[in-house]
């Protein structure tokens, strides 16, 4: 009996490899009650290399060293590329930007005039930039707007910084540098690659880009969607605008082509909406 206690004491503490071997010695000398746990062994601790390898991945541990099979989160990629085009690339394209990018879709905004235009002390004297220039450096100017305008007049300045803040520009500049970087000009968009679909705000702006796919060389034969809704260049409306550019985006998104539902789409657009809408389909 005393060996038996002394022989379990000792498969206890034995290493692995020698423990068949005893337990057919302790058959020899009769039978002996221990705990079966004993024969199992040591747990292997993970490695901690292996540990962040399947953190980095994105998965389950258990999940991983069980062989199952990873799943790995990703995002479906879009369909379409569109654009948003307005004038200055600052009100209306920009607020349409700012709402499909914030909704996954695949989206960039232009503005087809020569300069880049914003409300200034009066009608007669707007803020002129260049397409290029940062919004961030737009919005540090017009919230320091106008000592060297007004420099004999400091209450002046205060006023004008006023209207600038309360009429949004200020708040508009500030959204805008949230989404990208500068105002983009469409007809030196040539190294953005193509897009699907194009959303105008204004019929002169959906002129323009008719006008420059036009004169592009049409080497690819890419069909390109080319739509107008006229929205009014105001902070209310671009809202209003921005909002219908979205719906009808994801409207066509959701099809495989937009060739063989377009007319469908916009006819139920202009009748949920009671808006006009105009579009033309060219070519890159």
């Amino acid at each position: 009996m005393e060996f038996l206690e002394y022989s379990s004491t000792m498969l206890s503490s034995c290493p692995a490899a020698p423990r068949p071997l005893l337990l057919l010695l302790l058959k020899l000398f009769g039978s002996l009650p221990f705990n079966p746990k004993v024969l199992e062994p040591a747990p292997v601790p993970v490695p901690s290399s292996l540990v962040m390898l399947i953190s980095s991945l994105n998965v389950k541990p258990n999940n991983f060293l069980a062989g199952k099979k990873s799943q790995i989160s990703s995002t479906p990629p879009m369909r379409f590329r569109y654009a948003m085009v307005c004038s200055s690339n600052q009100n209306r394209s920009m607020e349409a930007h700012a709402l499909l990018k914030r909704q996954g879709l695949d989206v960039a905004s232009y503005g087809t005039g020569s300069h880049v235009k914003l409300p200034g002390p009066s009608l007669r004297e707007p803020n002129v930039y260049d397409f290029g220039t940062p919004y961030k450096q737009m919005f540090d100017e017009l919230r320091r707007k106008d000592p060297e305008l007004y420099p004999l007049n400091p209450l002046m300045h205060l006023t004008v910084f006023i209207r600038y803040k309360r009429n949004g520009i200020l708040q508009m500049i500030k959204r805008n540098l949230s989404v990208k970087l500068a105002p983009q000009r469409w007809q030196d968009n040539a190294g953005d690659g193509v897009f699907d679909v194009v959303m105008t705000f204004e019929e002169k702006v959906f002129d323009s880009v008719l006008e420059d796919l036009n004169n592009r060389e049409q080497s690819l034969t890419k069909t390109i969607l080319v739509m107008n809704l006229e929205v009014k260049d105001n902070h209310e409306e671009a809202a209003i605008g921005g909002r219908l550019a979205l719906e009808l985006c994801q409207e066509i998104e959701g099809n495989e082509t937009w060739e063989d539902t377009i007319d469908d789409i916009v006819a139920g657009f202009e009748k949920q909406h009671r808006r006009k809408l105009v579009y033309s389909i060219s070519f890159y």
